[in-house]
């Protein structure tokens, strides 16, 4: 499931490069607008919603959400689903699912907002792992593939799986760590294997690039010599 050979401090590393790794996806698909999502989500978003009676989000903030969400990770067609909401829907259906959180109801929390159109149980765990990160971490691809690299749905079975690891992962860690910060981590390290991927396959292009330009010297050469013999 996890690397053995990477210790804590590789997990600090990877948790302590995310906003770099925000910054550096936002420049690369030229949106710069990613890293005040990212903010948002992270930071803000709880504030947001407890500061009304009684806490709830709205369909503003269910759309940053899904906005940050694929700009993250794999553009997919629901931004449109999620606006057609009516605000009305967003703010009963997140005022059951922080109502159930309060009672440590985690499963009936994500049904909840599940309701919402275009909303499932990997957009719900987005939302509310800013209210209860240490039992409700967000489903991201990047987790799934760690863990359970072969099987990618976005079911709640699948989801429980994922859920429970993350949480072993994070009392393994100790500290501050919970099973959001995981799976944090667990997407910088994605973003680093791909990064270094994609650098390797650049220099790979160069060496052919140069490989070929040096080939074709040697065939111009030869060439040059053979019509300076025929004259």
């Amino acid at each position: 499931l996890f690397n053995n050979n990477e210790n804590r401090d590789d997990w600090c590393h990877y948790l302590n490069d995310y906003e770099n790794k925000i910054i550096q996806l936002s420049k690369g698909k030229r949106k710069p607008e990613l890293i005040e999502l990212d903010n948002f989500w992270r930071s803000k978003l709880k504030d947001v919603a407890n500061s009304r009676s009684p806490p709830h989000i709205e369909l503003k903030e269910i759309s940053m959400v899904m906005r940050w969400k694929l700009l993250r990770g794999k553009m997919r067609p629901l931004q449109r689903l999620v606006d057609s909401n009516s605000n009305c829907t967003v703010i009963s259906a997140s005022t059951k699912a922080l109502h159930e959180l309060t009672l440590n109801n985690w499963k009936e929390a994500i049904d909840a907002l599940c309701i919402i159109k275009g909303v499932g149980v990997a957009t719900a765990s987005a939302v509310l792992s800013c209210f209860s990160p240490e039992n409700i971490p967000f489903m991201a691809d990047e987790a799934i593939e760690a863990i359970i690299p072969l099987k990618r749905d976005y079911t709640m079975k699948t989801y429980c799986s994922l859920r429970n690891s993350l949480i072993s992962k994070a009392e393994e860690l100790g500290g501050d760590w919970n099973a959001e910060l995981v799976g944090r981590a667990l997407w910088v390290r994605a973003m680093t294997s791909k990064d270094s991927k994609a650098t390797k396959s650049k220099d790979n292009n160069r060496a052919d690039e140069g490989s070929n330009i040096q080939d074709s010297k040697v065939e111009l050469e030869a060439t040059s010599a053979k019509k300076r013999k025929l004259r």
